[in-house]
């Protein structure tokens, strides 16, 4: 059966071709996605698994040349994960939807990804339309990163301090701009929520007349956003002229959150135990030349050690894992201490003894969907045949039935990223240590 389709939908997909002659690592992109038409998106929208929401009148309105560069711009949502990376600053839940009190957040990040977006297309001669919001002046003398993050930083405090910066998205005021909704709308089928970890592939989405019925959209199976934007990145690369912009905005963007901030308060309280030295009696060494039945008192030293807990849910970046293994070792080194790392989502992704050499097997576990549970990883780590000093657990605190599972550990230290940074969902428990992992402060 040929695949169900509209006029607007077929303009979309020459667009795209039209597109991929002057920039093929396009049509790797485009690979994944599909479209549907919805009147209601205003101009064209995107869901975080890559199906692309077409308005029939937006698409009529624009030029071929116009409506490429918007295919272009909706697809690089997805794959720039700009709807996860709101789950990590918190605007976004675990269900999908905005947060309540962070709809104006909403809004700026909005800007701030098309600002992303449509400068690196526009610096690489890519056409959009009229009204395609533009980044400000201001922010570019700053010298700061052309990244999503820096951006919604700096016009959150252009807001707090009474400005108004050019270029801000407002679909409800007139006309919305193109791209205008984008990159806070969830996937587009239930369940389709592992295609943002690469475990899954996207559904079949029948409609009559409305989507591309039998060709399947979203990530393949064992694909990340991260690892197909990698690739599109290789290809920008090797294109050269023309692509140097997407190339560098294809480039992860590591937030400057301080890892090694909570995991060193965890080996701080690991070191400082009750009864991390305790008194011992034992004879004399014949070597010392004295009588050895006699007996003097001393000092036992244990080795301190801590579990580390890291939530790799749809909340936490990958590139995130990399660096809290990165400062583990390094702190392992520094303090004489070993380390019990477990990861997990719902499940237990990766659990062991961290050594040098662990890293990138840790991160390669990491590469698969799923829910958030601490459960199975805290019974891990109680699996363990020690007695753990500190265990540090970095989570979004949304866990089951808002309850923290019983600590194997003395000491527990959470760290708390994405919209646990904020409010907790779970409470913390009494007596533990809560430390919010933030990216630059708002």
């Amino acid at each position: 059966m040929a695949p169900k389709t509209t006029p607007a939908i077929e303009k979309c997909r020459k667009a795209a071709a039209r597109l991929g002659w002057r920039h093929p690592h396009f049509y790797l992109l485009h690979d994944r996605m599909a479209y549907r038409e919805d009147p209601s998106v205003g101009t064209m929208a995107v869901s975080a698994d890559g199906l692309i929401y077409v308005a029939p009148a937006f698409v009529d309105r624009v030029t071929p040349d116009e409506l490429s560069g918007c295919v272009a711009h909706e697809i690089l949502h997805p794959t720039l994960r700009h709807f996860e990376r709101a789950k990590t600053l918190g605007i976004i839940g675990s269900d999908g939807k905005i947060v309540a009190g962070r709809e104006e957040d909403a809004k700026i990040w909005n800007s701030a990804g098309d600002w992303t977006i449509n400068h690196a297309l526009r610096s690489d001669g890519i056409q959009l339309p009229k009204g395609a919001l533009e980044i400000d002046p201001d922010y570019l003398k700053t010298g700061a990163p052309i990244q999503a993050e820096p951006i919604y930083h700096w016009l959150k405090s252009q807001l707090k301090q009474g400005k108004s910066p050019s270029g801000m998205s407002d679909p409800s005021e007139g006309e919305p701009s193109p791209g205008a909704g984008c990159g806070v709308r969830p996937p587009s089928k239930p369940g389709n929520e592992q295609s943002e970890q690469g475990a899954g592939q996207g559904d079949q989405d029948q409609g009559e007349g409305q989507a591309q019925g039998d060709q399947p959209y979203g990530l393949k199976p064992g694909e990340s956003w991260e690892s197909v934007a990698a690739e599109a990145r290789a290809h920008a690369m090797m294109a050269g002229k023309g692509s140097s912009a997407l190339a560098s905005i294809l480039q992860p963007f590591n937030p400057t959150i301080d890892w090694a901030k909570v995991i060193r308060r965890g080996f701080n309280l690991a070191q400082v135990r009750p009864g991390a030295q305790f008194s011992t009696y034992s004879r004399i060494s014949r070597r010392q030349g004295l009588d050895r039945a006699t007996i003097r008192p001393g000092w036992y030293g244990g080795v301190p050690r801590v579990a580390i807990v890291v939530d790799v849910s749809s909340s936490m970046a990958r590139e995130w894992v990399a660096q809290i293994v990165a400062e583990t070792l390094g702190l392992m080194a520094t303090f004489g201490t070993k380390a019990f790392l477990v990861t997990h989502t719902d499940q237990v992704c990766w659990s062991g003894w961290v050594k040098h050499g662990d890293r990138d097997a840790i991160v390669e576990a990491c590469q698969h969907g799923g829910g958030t549970d601490a459960r199975p990883a805290y019974a891990r780590v109680a699996e363990e045949q020690t007695r753990f000093d500190a265990l540090v657990h970095f989570t979004d605190c949304e866990l089951p039935g808002k309850e923290w599972p019983e600590n194997p550990a003395r000491k527990l230290v959470v760290g708390a990223f994405g919209s646990g940074a904020e409010n907790p969902y779970t409470p913390i428990p009494e007596g533990a240590e809560f430390i919010p992992c933030h990216t630059p402060a708002d």
